[in-house]
Order: structure tokens, then C-alpha cells, then sequence
């Protein structure tokens, strides 16, 4: 079953970190799922690694739709589809969106680190940013991790015009 993650960019804040470089977007979050930890699933989640990553536009219900490689900065919100090798109820994904070279930021977390613990038939989280606004155009990375285990990377660009459509892949 997929759930959603929001990170939710307040206007006033993430417009005026990304014009300064500086400073944390406001972070909502949705589905938060946390599940108890026992000796029969530690074993498990710790053989999890992250199979893909793949980055998709809004379908404009609020779910994944199609994936591309770059977005418009009229896409909004933006999805990364974090697909796990297996299933396993306590398994923690951590995603964190960054501006790399945007609006003047350079290497800037555009919202909180957002974690997230599976249920049991989970096997795909998908983690979305929104700005109440048009993205400024740039280049911008998600990073993702599964059971603090070093991050997977996906690079990507917001243009203006139409985005490149196609597979992502792992970073």
C-alpha cells in the first residue's frame, strides 16, 4: 500500500530562505505510521535497501503521476517514489528535498528531514514537496535513506517550459 508523505513549504518562510540561503521551510506531515520495534523484524528491515528512486509529476488528485526527470516550475506539488527492495513492517525511510543551486540558495534543505515508518505490505513511500508558489528554477537533489543507512541521491532540474519526461533511476 503507498502512503504519502507531505513536506509542506510555508510561503513566508522557504521564499525568504531561499532568496537568503538561509533558514528551514515549515514542515506538515501526513500518515505518519510508526510501528513497534521487535526482534523478529529487526533482522529483516536491516537487509532493506532502497531499490529505486524515481521522480514524478502531480496526477492533480494529490497522487504520483507521471515520472520525469526534471519538472516545470508550475509542477507542484513534486513526488519522489522511494520503491524498498521487500517489504517490512518497522522499516524507516528518511527523505530530505534540497535546493542545490536555487533562487540564490546553494545547498539548502528546502523543508525538514521527514521520517517515516513503514507498516508491514509497505514496499513504496512516496514523499512530495509543495511551495504555495511557482519553484524558483534550478538545480535541486532529494536524498533518501532507509534505516540510517547512508542516502541514495536523485539530482534534478526545475525549468521553465516543459520537463523532460522518463525514467529516473537511483542518483
Amino acid at each position: 500500500m503507498k502512503h504519502q508523505m507531505v513536506l509542506l513549504a510555508a510561503v513566508t518562510s522557504l521564499l525568504f530562505a531561499l532568496a537568503c540561503g538561509g533558514g528551514a521551510g515549515s514542515v506538515k506531515r501526513d500518515g505518519d505510521n510508526t510501528s513497534s520495534d521487535d526482534a523478529a523484524n529487526s533482522t529483516e528491515r536491516e537487509a532493506i535497501d532502497i531499490e529505486s528512486m524515481e521522480l514524478a509529476r502531480d496526477d492533480g488528485a494529490g497522487d504520483s503521476g507521471e515520472v520525469v526527470k526534471s519538472f516545470k516550475t508550475t509542477d507542484n506539488p513534486l513526488h519522489c517514489l522511494v520503491k524498498l527492495s521487500e517489504a517490512a513492517a518497522g522499516t524507516k525511510v528518511r527523505v530530505v528535498w534540497m535546493a542545490m543551486d536555487a533562487a540564490g540558495a546553494k545547498d539548502f534543505d528546502i523543508a525538514e528531514p521527514f521520517e517515516y515508518t513503514t507498516g508491514a505490505s509497505e514496499k513504496e513511500v512516496d514523499a512530495t514537496v509543495t511551495l504555495p508558489r511557482e519553484w524558483p528554477a534550478g538545480s535541486y537533489r532529494v536524498e533518501a535513506s532507509v534505516n540510517d543507512q547512508p542516502p541514495e541521491t536523485l539530482d534534478f532540474k526545475i525549468e521553465q517550459g516543459e520537463a523532460e519526461t522518463g525514467k529516473g533511476g537511483k542518483g
